[in-house]
């Protein structure tokens, strides 16, 4: 037993010297994660994410360091010093400001703190990238936030050199599986706007009630059929709004807007209770945006006086 203890207590004082060890420096401006390996380092330089949605850590940059001959580690940005057994953090960018590194006396916390760092920034790109795939969908990075929080406690600190790819293969998951939703939608849309003029009311109504009745800022994808339909074929639009009763007031915010709003229910026939609740809605929108407008520019103007008083 004895032995034992001693061959342990070797091993734990050997292996921060030639293995890995994990540091932290910071100071009024600045934090860092700090990853010392046998022959290369990385340097995390952390900031947070502040949104409605919440707050978290964020990784503002990774450089990654090389051992030189003396010791020391050198990257793009910084470089990595022991003198008197003591680790030392130069950033090279910043006029070579020094850093006293300290161990990190608890992994678990910077562990947890760098995989939701990377967690977050690796959702927010998956965001980016859906909405730029299914333009007509709005996938909003916020849930990137409640993703995190739903993870099991474990996860959150595994090790934040494994974290990564499994965080990776989770999020490419949730992105199939948006991606298999959205393409979905997007042929059903393509399919009905370019067959508008054709298509039976019968098929176009069961395709449309496909398509998830959302307002815009949502998904635009009813509504972008919709002004379609209305320009093009008109009556359709006045039968879904009485055939889904339960959307109309959705249907009818879809087109208020629509340039061609008027000019299109002209030559419909029948349907005239619904025809003249749509265009007293266009008429009560058009009211509202002058209205908005009015207020906006009185508002302005009151300012103005005001600041022109005071400076007086």
């Amino acid at each position: 037993m004895k032995y034992l203890l001693i061959l342990l207590f070797v091993s734990a004082t050997f292996l921060p010297a030639h293995g890995q060890q994990l540091l932290h420096g910071w100071n009024k401006t600045y934090f860092c994660y700090v990853d010392i390996k046998s022959n290369n380092a990385f340097v995390y330089t952390m900031g947070r994410y502040l949104d409605k949605a919440g707050s978290a850590p964020s990784i503002i940059s990774i450089d990654t360091l090389q051992q030189q001959a003396d010791g020391s580690y050198t990257g793009s940005k910084s470089r990595i010093t022991r003198e008197e057994n003591e680790w030392y953090l130069v950033n090279t960018t910043r006029k070579n400001r020094q850093l006293k590194l300290d161990s990190v006396i608890m992994p678990e916390v910077a562990h947890t703190q760098l995989n939701h760092a990377w967690y977050l920034g690796r959702y927010f790109a998956m965001s980016t990238q859906l909405n730029k795939t299914f333009p007509l969908h709005h996938h909003s990075f916020r849930e990137g936030f409640s993703s995190w929080e739903a993870l099991p406690a474990a996860t959150k600190v595994m090790d934040h050199e494994q974290f990564p790819a499994w965080a990776d293969s989770r999020l490419k998951a949730i992105s199939d599986s948006i991606s298999g939703v959205q393409d979905k939608y997007t042929r059903v849309t393509d399919y009905l706007i370019k067959n508008i003029r054709e298509i039976d009311y019968a098929a176009l109504k069961d395709s449309f009630a496909l398509l998830p009745a959302v307002y815009a800022g949502e998904s635009e994808y009813y509504s972008k059929v919709l002004n379609t339909m209305l320009v093009s074929k008109p009556v359709y639009f006045l039968q879904l709004a009485e055939d889904f009763p339960q959307h109309k007031d959705l249907i009818f915010f879809s087109a208020v807007s629509n340039k061609q709003a008027r000019s299109s229910m002209e030559n419909v026939t029948g349907h005239d209770d619904t025809k003249k609740a749509f265009l007293k809605a266009v008429k009560n929108d058009k009211r509202f945006t002058y209205t908005s407008i009015g207020l906006a520019t009185l508002s302005a103007g009151v300012l103005a006086a005001c600041l022109a008083a005071l400076i007086k």
